[in-house]
């Protein structure tokens, strides 16, 4: 095959993961899936360690290459895990958005929150740690007595007096009951003040467009404020070095059209 790097299992991996949005990369893709030589178990480890198992198990299918039966089960696997373990964060998700309703919060979805309802055409294929939210730093009071008589605690002390929340910008919240899930509190959408200030979530809320989530009614970032925070959030937390970012940047790219390029991996290595 010509212009293919010399790392292959890497080369393989973006080329399964964008041929989800890029026809050139579904062309590619089933070229490589076919090459008798193609290492399955280093691709399928590279993709299961960077959480993109469920996008490698779902490129699989529309292509003839035939991966081992015990790379696709392992894949399967993952990709039913991952399908289960967001149900029972989007059912969290739901009680959670009814109890701030209910106090009045008005609240904003972020990271993986938002985009498995509204960017991934399957919410498998988007795993998700934690639930991110983002709400006014004058809403905070009436969030923690609404989200405390659901269950949830915070487990980490206040680090030092924030009165007008720029100076620390989360609390991390946990289930004290059955399976509940982490829940991340937001009242700025980057932690750093230079950055906070010139970001009120008002205007953020003002630009949102409304999500339905379990039959109650949400927020989600316009599109340039969600590739913002992608971008931000990898460079500030992740030294630019998350490729799961990498990727939730370039589907919600080729949601809302803002570019349809071969944004993955852009920077391991040209797309040539």
């Amino acid at each position: 095959m010509t212009n293919v790097p010399a790392d292959t299992t890497l080369w393989a991996l973006r080329s399964a993961v964008a041929s989800h949005y890029s026809d050139r990369a579904f062309q590619r893709w089933s070229q490589l899936a076919c090459d008798p030589d193609l290492d399955w178990p280093a691709v399928a480890r590279l993709a299961l360690g960077h959480g993109l198992g469920a996008l490698l198990y779902t490129a699989i299918a529309p292509v003839s290459g035939p991966a081992p039966p015990e790379i696709l089960s392992e894949l399967k696997q993952g990709y039913r895990l991952a399908a289960a373990m967001n149900a029972l964060a989007m059912h969290d998700l739901g009680a959670i958005l009814r109890a701030l309703d209910k106090a009045g919060v008005e609240v904003l979805l972020l990271k993986g929150a938002a985009l498995m309802n509204d960017v991934y055409p399957s919410p498998a294929l988007r795993p998700m740690i934690d639930i991110d939210l983002l709400i006014r730093f004058s809403d905070y009071p009436a969030a923690i007595i609404a989200l405390s008589a659901i269950g949830y605690e915070g487990t980490e002390p206040e680090p030092f007096q924030n009165l007008n929340g720029l100076y620390w910008n989360e609390l991390l919240l946990h289930g004290v009951q059955g399976t509940r899930s982490q829940l991340e509190l937001h009242w700025n959408l980057l932690d750093i003040p230079h950055y906070a200030a010139r970001l009120p979530v008002d205007d953020l809320m003002r630009r949102a467009a409304p999500l339905d989530v379990d039959g109650v009614q949400a927020l989600a970032l316009a599109p340039f404020d969600l590739l913002l925070h992608l971008c931000a959030h990898n460079l500030f937390h992740h030294q630019g070095l998350l490729w799961r970012a990498e990727v939730d940047i370039a589907f919600v790219a080729e949601r809302y059209r803002i570019h349809t390029g071969d944004l993955f991996f852009r920077n391991l290595g040209s797309d040539r």
